[in-house]
């Protein structure tokens, strides 16, 4: 009887021994893919970033370059208004 119970607990201990090496492969599978997903995610965002960048740099030279013109024609005017440049 002490046999059975024995070879039972033995059982079951190794039941949950290789349950519980499956949980820790699932989970290692699991991790893996999920870095693997996040990783692509991130360079994608990264990417996108890179290109927003480089649009809101163009667009802040071309704004530039309007304030310039206008600063240009306002000191224009003025010299007109006046006679005198104002400079700025």
């Amino acid at each position: 009887m002490m046999d059975d119970a024995f070879r039972i607990q033995k059982q079951e201990l190794d039941n949950l021994r290789a349950e519980k090496s499956e949980l820790e492969n699932l989970l290692t599978n699991t991790i893996n893919e999920l870095k693997k997903n996040m990783g692509k995610q991130l360079m994608d965002i990264e990417d996108e970033m890179k290109s927003h960048v480089a649009h809101q740099k163009a667009e802040n030279s071309r704004l530039q370059q309007q304030i310039n013109q206008l600063k240009g024609e306002t000191v224009g005017l003025r010299t007109q208004m006046n006679g005198t440049p104002i400079n700025h």
